[in-house]
């Protein structure tokens, strides 16, 4: 049911407002993640899943500053 006090925007020519799926997606995209660390893990050692864990996060903290500026 459309609600008047919901603040997510209309599904384009609809104007229902659109589901939230943020909450499903970080939770997958976790699991996802956690997956193929064990995999890298799993096939080329501990260390090989730290530097991908290691690249990844530099990568990421790159990505969020030039997002601010």
């Amino acid at each position: 049911m459309f609600d008047p006090q919901d603040s997510r925007a209309p599904l384009p020519g609809h104007g229902q407002p659109v589901e939230d799926y943020t909450n499903a997606f970080l939770v997958t995209a976790c699991g996802l993640v956690f997956c193929t660390l064990f995999a890298l893990w799993a096939m080329y050692g501990l260390f090989a899943a730290l530097a991908v864990a290691w690249v990844a996060d530099r990568a990421l903290l790159r990505f969020m500053t030039r997002q601010r500026h």
